[in-house]
């Protein structure tokens, strides 16, 4: 007599994992926005939202681009590059987003013209740095559409796409200083930089740890 299997098939519980991890976080940064989200006017309250969820997604795009087996394995790296595309698409518009409700809002705030309020922002470090950011992540997504990618050797595509950990270090870096929502008490702040420093340490070990010893593997059979 044949037993029926019941479990659920590797790729699935991958998967349940990976989206049941992402949004019990995203749970947690609306009780942190929800508690502490109000910014000066409406418009940057809104700005708050779409900053929370694109530093959200940009961790979200990290552990898709770790390499880590356990995905590989069972989800399959075809699949995490196409979740990868969509994902940061998806971030770029995000930070685009928020980027134009920052102008937007203290434009309102302070009754100044849209220019004026950019190269204000812009002379302020850490609105800086999120503005340097913010033009990495949309050029590499301009440039990683269709009909620019097919025009690009894929040696030039790949050096455009490191660029990336530079827009993650200069976001790192701009959250550091804003640092409002998740800041508005220890155990906020220290939720978010665990977070952020777990997401760090699975794409360090992903790309560095487990590739370095794969090659070695490989180099000495």
């Amino acid at each position: 007599m044949s037993v029926r299997h019941t479990g659920w098939a590797p790729a699935v519980v991958a998967q349940v994992v990976l989206g049941a991890g992402f949004l019990a976080h995203l749970a947690v940064v609306e009780v942190l926005f929800a508690t502490a989200g109000t910014g000066k006017n409406t418009v940057l309250t809104v700005a708050k939202f779409f900053a929370l969820h694109a530093a959200s997604i940009m961790m979200l795009q990290l552990v898709l681009m770790a390499r880590l087996p356990w995905l590989d394995r069972r989800i399959g790296m075809d699949r995490l590059t196409v979740w990868h595309r969509w994902v940061g698409f998806t971030l770029a518009w995000t930070v685009l987003t928020h980027a134009t409700l920052v102008v937007t809002g203290y434009a309102v705030l302070y009754s100044m013209p849209l220019l004026a309020t950019f190269l204000s922002l812009a002379g302020v470090v850490a609105s800086l740095l999120g503005m340097c950011a913010a033009a990495i992540i949309v050029a590499v997504a301009a440039l990683s559409l269709r009909r620019a990618r097919r025009r690009m050797q894929y040696e030039t595509w790949h050096a455009i796409h490191i660029a990336l950990y530079l827009a993650v270090l200069l976001a790192l870096l701009h959250q550091g200083l804003e640092g409002t929502t998740f800041a508005s008490s220890p155990a906020a702040r220290a939720y978010w930089w665990t977070v952020w420093a777990l997401v760090l340490l699975a794409f360090l070990a992903g790309r560095i740890v487990v590739r370095s010893g794969a090659t070695s593997a490989t180099g000495s059979g």
